[in-house]
């Protein structure tokens, strides 16, 4: 929150003076409304006339954050775990929020002194010390004090901005002073009554009204519904004090509304940082989408000060300041919705920007016109990355994401769809609050729309949080309001934006005006006309200025402005119209370039733009020899079409634009590709025709000039040769045409033509150095036969007749070994598959070959990629769905099924294929990398790869079906597949339903148990718990290590604490046993599991015979890395300073200080305790502690130890060790405070080494 100068804090004379100003007490004018019997019950609990001017506000909130920091130790020690609604709830997201509002008022009670301040704090204290014994109560009583002490805070600034100081009562101020008495006698009732609502019969219900108020009536219930209404008259002050904005008071407004700055540790815990090429890699991975561009190609149109509207209106605040919900911006065709939600994002950074907090920020500009942008997969997946960083921390990665990649890589597959929502929900989970926004909806592709809307209400519904803040726009759309039908959700129309167009026209007009001194004269007219003819349509008020800028008088403007449009369509047949009267070689142009745009996989750049309009398509159009300019083509589209700067692509200005070309010309999906594929084909025709050898890529080293259409490495003809094949297959080719180019440039199904070949020639070249080609390629090999190509690219119904004649040998397989079948099956062609199966291909045929080799069958081709009805239809022609394949990945169509998570193909075909569920595949162990820490893949088993899928549906398909739990080997059992996951679902299924075999003894792994499996990859305490009640043995005799072990050795405190509470006598042993983990854990800095070890009775002066420290405080003295504190604990918590051990690096505590940390910190607080500065040396290479400092160049130290009373020996000065001597004379002259001294230490000049 922001510090307010010293000269400005009030004092608390004038505090007082504030208090008694005649301003009204509206804590007791609340607490006079209430009944006799609850002020009573109120003043019992602390509330009295006399305690509203006395006592420190700052005391009694530091107080009172003692008793939360006591309930939430209480809530640690007991493992509560609350579930409402069948979620979850996190008692530490309650106490964390209450500490950070707590500190809020505080800070605003110390620099502003607000009214009445202090009054509340004893009753709410008295109410949290009310005694609860279930975790129910608890959750009952922290939901309801978090939510009291919000409205206290907030009250408190809104009295003091709004209220204090008005002599004059007018209606604004009135309803203001009504709302806050009426929410202050709420919580006050509320508090009256927190000796029954937090009791054991009634907490359910209690909780109940603050996590869905709707359902209840009582006084919890009211508070949220008088929360939205005081919000209401807090706006309508607001404009009016912004007219006069006072300096303090608008700080006190951004201090309450800043979002809490407290992390709670254990997020920082979920971080991994890495290196910044790695972490780049990694997101770019995720997304490439530049998310940042598109935002900044957004604001780079939008006037300045526009969208301030939103920001301001009621629901808008009432969204940005409740709990989880969605907001709606609705808006009609050209309205300005793309640039409000501009406004909403910056409005978000900005406030991150201005206090960098862990609070998570994503958004995403979805784009019909470019294919990954209308994805909702491609959304998802940009938040994924979005999310995946703090602000505070943007080296750092979440350590969930970092293994996700990881498994992902090594899979080769990308991220999907319900990976990126399960990613978004755990990043959700550790972010104080999530704000995701979604600009127009509308653009997302309609056959899957539905999938992101659905994520965004996951979010919101499944948000372990209550703090999911979702800002979407779109057209109003019916589907779009049926789907969020159940999610909490506001809208608002986007029409409102008449200020918003008033300043982006005197933008645009007042740079013609500033040029022109007679359109100066008119600028105001024109902007009235037209904000009056506009209907709340920027596009159509953009349109105009572009129109009227060709006007070159008054009376031609003035024309213009009583013949406008009558709204957008009709301003796109103007201009349309105006395009039909030009040249026909220039509205060729027009609309070669319109379908390009339209047409293109990605936006294309001005140099692949302006050559693409040049290619040919047919006989019939004149050729266009002459290149094309940009400000010509500019021109000539008359501003349909338009360069984005930013990203340095062409796009249309508008969504509406595209819709109108598709009404007005029919050039729909099928017809702008039709346009896009014959003019590819038509080029590879005509160039390639020319070439009389292969087209030598290797040789163009030179770049392309941006006009050189022939260049092999021109973007152009880049993007042709990896794209033609899917405009081909998007084409609609009524009258043949296409068909006839793709024929051409085929050749034939058994002989391919020499454009084809040498097409395949330069991809195959390309192919190393674009690795995503590489797969794509190994299909059509041999080259010289256009058949493979038939059937990777499902060239079907465009070449039937070549179908009908075919001729082929059904064991006919290409150089990676796959048959005709299984290419038509990997990519789910079900015509070609079926004609095949007509002409004889065998359907079980095994296939394998020396190239790379992916898939032993058809049918497991189909099923890794996801094909269901492919596999069905091979199923249903008499695939053998239990044969295991002698080639490839995968050895059944059930293991391929799983292995890629097809759910449905995996259910097939046990339920209705009856695949063999108990079928393995053993895999070839690798050679493991020095650097590789992951569990080697030695077995794969149908039911060990469900496992893995999220929840528990594919796991109890493939156990229902009779498959065996019981695993050695560990990349095979479910159960520790499922730990492996994360699926504490799977786990519980497993473990007490299916009654899994817990203590298993597992092979091939680092682990011998799942119980040890699941401390060592730290997994949380639920999921261990769960293990344990289910039998599995904390302490395995014959193989494994002891669980409590485990914990200690990676730091897992909580799963420490449980072990040692439900295990005392496996407690004594570990705890007794030579360093008894304690030394591990100092060696550490696990600070947390030390004070517990110690508390639970961990020797602190226990002597180690083993590894690099002989005891604790050796431990925490000598490493490099300064546990300073740890030390400390260790010194007050009865360590033996003077202790000499026989084995490890020093002899003793002082001697680690000296020669392992070298930090004089440590030797003061061991020297402070009692150590001996002394005490002689006998394992050192130094025979005195004087001596080892001098040695080791500690001036610092050195001078210490002889004001310490450290006694000179003889040798030291006489001897021969001359840096020694050196090091004597330089600290007995060393003159400097302690903190000198502290400050500059280790000082090495005088060292030996």
């Amino acid at each position: 929150m922001p510090k307010v100068p010293a000269d400005e804090k009030p004092s608390e004379k004038a505090a007082e003076e504030k208090q008694s100003d005649g301003t009204q007490d509206l804590w007791v004018e609340a607490l006079n409304s209430l009944p006799e019997s609850k002020r009573e019950t109120l003043k019992k609990m602390g509330f009295n006339d006399s305690s509203v001017h006395s006592g420190s506000t700052k005391a009694s909130i530091d107080d009172l954050i003692g008793v939360v920091n006591t309930k939430q130790e209480e809530c640690e020690k007991k493992f509560w775990k609350v579930t409402f609604g069948g979620e979850e709830i996190v008692l530490h997201d309650y106490t964390t929020s209450i500490i950070d509002w707590l500190s809020t008022a505080g800070d605003i009670a110390v620099q502003f002194a607000p009214p009445q301040a202090a009054i509340p704090w004893s009753v709410i204290k008295s109410a949290m010390q009310i005694p609860v014994i279930e975790g129910e109560q608890m959750a009952a009583l922290l939901a309801a004090t978090e939510k009291i002490i919000r409205v206290l805070s907030r009250g408190q600034v809104y009295e003091t901005v709004y209220l204090m100081n008005k002599p004059a009562m007018d209606d604004l101020t009135r309803n203001l002073q009504s709302a806050l008495t009426r929410i202050y006698s709420t919580c006050l009732d509320v508090l009256a009554d927190s000796g029954t609502l937090f009791s054991k019969s009634t907490a359910s219900r209690t909780l109940k009204a603050i996590l869905e108020p709707g359902h209840m009536k009582d006084s919890l219930a009211a508070i949220s519904s008088q929360e939205a209404e005081l919000l209401k008259d807090v706006s309508a002050c607001e404009v009016r004090r912004s007219a006069n904005a006072d300096g303090k008071m608008t700080k006190m407004l951004s201090a309450l509304n800043a979002p809490m700055a407290r992390v709670d540790q254990g997020f920082q815990h979920l971080l991994t940082d890495m290196e910044a090429k790695d972490r780049i890699q990694m997101l770019e991975w995720i997304s490439n989408i530049p998310f940042g561009t598109n935002h900044n190609n957004i604001r780079a149109r939008h006037t300045p000060d526009t969208g301030k509207w939103l920001l301001e209106h009621d629901k808008f605040k009432t969204w940005d300041q409740g709990e989880s919900s969605l907001f709606w911006l609705q808006g009609a065709l050209g309205t300005g919705k793309t640039f409000l939600t501009s406004t909403v994002i910056d409005f978000v950074k900005s406030r991150l920007e201005d206090n960098p907090k862990d609070e998570g920020l994503a958004f995403f500009y979805l784009n019909r016109n470019e294919q990954a942008r209308s994805d909702p997969l491609s959304a998802l997946q940009s938040i994924v990355r979005q999310l995946s960083t703090t602000m505070k921390r943007p080296e750092a990665v979440q350590e969930k994401l970092k293994a996700l990649y990881d498994k992902c890589r090594e899979g080769g597959s990308s991220l999907t769809l319900e990976q990126c929502k399960e990613q978004i929900l755990s990043s959700i989970s550790i972010y104080q609050r999530t704000t995701i926004v979604i600009d127009a909806m509308d653009e997302c592709d309609s056959e899957s729309s539905d999938q992101l809307i659905d994520a965004l209400t996951l979010f919101i519904s499944k948000s372990p949080t209550k703090n999911v803040k979702i800002f979407m726009s779109s057209r109003p759309d019916p589907e779009i309001k049926n789907l969020l039908e159940k999610t909490p959700n506001i809208d608002i129309d986007a029409s409102d934006n008449k200020e918003d167009i008033r300043k982006y026209l005197s933008e645009v007009l007042g740079k013609r005006a500033r040029r022109d001194k007679d359109f100066n004269d008119m600028k105001e007219e024109v902007t009235e006309i037209l904000l009056e003819r506009c209907q709340g349509m920027f596009q159509w008020a953009a349109l105009q200025t572009h129109q009227i800028e060709r006007c070159q008088s008054k009376e031609s403007i003035r024309k213009r402005l009583n013949n406008l449009p009558g709204n957008l369509q009709k301003a796109y047949d103007e201009i349309w119209g105006q395009i039909t009267e030009l040249e026909d070689c220039d509205q060729l142009v027009v609309h070669r370039a319109m379908l390009w745009v339209m047409g293109v996989k990605a936006p294309l750049s001005t140099s692949q733009l302006l050559c693409a309009i040049r290619i040919n398509v047919t006989e019939e159009e004149p050729s266009l020899v002459d290149e094309v300019s940009e400000q010509r083509l500019l021109s000539l589209c008359n501003n349909l079409l338009a360069f984005d700067s930013q990203q340095g692509v062409w796009r249309f200005p508008h969504l509406s634009v595209r819709e109108y070309l598709e009404t007005k010309m029919n050039w729909h999906s099928p017809q702008v590709n039709l346009h896009v594929a014959s003019a590819c084909l038509s080029w590879f025709i005509n160039t390639y025709d020319k070439e009389e050898e292969g087209i030598k890529l290797m040789e163009w080293t030179k770049a392309p000039e941006p006009t050189d259409i022939y260049h092999p490495m021109h973007q152009l003809q880049i993007y042709m040769r990896h794209h033609w094949a899917k405009h081909v297959q998007m084409a609609c080719d009524e009258e043949g045409k296409l068909t006839m180019l793709l024929k051409r440039f085929l050749g034939s199904p058994e002989k391919s033509s020499k454009e084809y070949q040498k097409w395949v020639s330069a991809e195959e070249v390309e192919a190393a150095q674009h690795p995503t080609v590489r797969e794509f390629d190994s299909e059509l090999f041999p080259a010289n036969v256009a058949v493979f190509a038939m059937c990777h690219f499902s060239f079907d119904t465009i070449l039937a007749e070549w179908w009908e004649k075919l001729e082929f040998d059904p064991a006919c397989m290409n150089e990676r070994g796959h048959s005709l079948l299984t290419i038509a099956a990997r990519v789910g062609c079900n015509g070609i598959c079926k004609t095949l199966i007509e002409k004889g291909a065998d359907i079980n045929l095994q296939v394998g070959g020396s190239r790379g080799v992916t898939y032993g069958s058809a049918l497991i081709a189909a099923a890794h990629r996801g094909h269901t009805e492919t596999v069905r239809l091979l199923v249903e022609h008499g695939a053998d769905v239990n044969m295991r394949a002698q080639n490839g990945q995968y050895a059944t169509a059930l293991i391929a099924a799983l292995s890629s998570q097809s759910i449905d193909i995996a259910r097939y075909l046990v339920d209705a294929a009856n695949a063999d569920v108990n079928i393995d595949q053993i895999v070839p162990e690798k050679e493991k990398k020095w650097w590789d820490e992951s569990e080697p893949i030695v077995l794969l088993t149908p039911v060990g790869l469900a496992a893995n899928f999220e929840g528990t549906e594919a796991l109890k398909t493939i156990i229902d079906a009779g498959a065996n739990v019981n695993i050695q080997a560990q990349s095979g059992n479910p159960l520790c597949v499922a730990v492996s996951a994360d699926n504490i679902e799977a786990v519980t299924y497993l473990v007490q339903e299916v009654k899994a075999d817990v203590n298993l003894p597992i092979s091939n792994a680092s682990f011998r148990t799942a119980l040890e499996q699941a401390i060592s990859l730290n997994r949380g305490l639920e999921l261990v718990k769960t293990l344990i009640e289910s039998g599995a043995n904390v302490n395995p005799l014959e193989f494994g290590t002891e669980a409590l072990e485990w914990a200690i050795e990676w730091g897992y405190d909580d799963r420490a604490r449980y072990l040692i509470k439900e295990y005392p006598d496996r407690k004594k042993l570990i705890l007794d046993a030579p360093g008894g983990g304690l030394i591990r854990a100092v060696s550490k800095n696990y600070m947390s599991l030390v004070k517990l070890l110690v508390e639970s009775g961990a020797h602190i002066n226990r002597i180690s015979e083993t590894g690099d420290y002989g005891s604790p405080l050796i431990a925490a003295c000598g490493p490099l890395i300064y546990f300073v504190d740890m030390a400390e604990y260790l010194i007050q918590a009865g360590a033996d300073v003077n202790m000499v051990v026989q084995h490890g690096d020093f002899e003793s505590p002082l001697a680690a200080a000296i020669m392992g940390s070298g930090k004089l910190k440590f030797v003061k607080a061991l020297v402070v305790a009692g150590a001996d500065v002394n005490q002689p040396l006998k394992r050192a290479r130094y025979s005195s502690y004087l001596a080892a400092a001098a040695g080791e160049g500690r001036i610092h130290i050195l001078r210490y130890l002889l004001d310490a009373g450290a006694t000179v020996d003889p040798s030291l000065e006489q001897g021969e060790c001359r840096e020694c001597r050196k090091a004597l004379e330089a600290a007995r002259e060393l003159r400097c405070s302690d903190d000198d001294c502290e400050d500059s230490e280790p000082d090495m000049g005088f060292g030996l080494f």
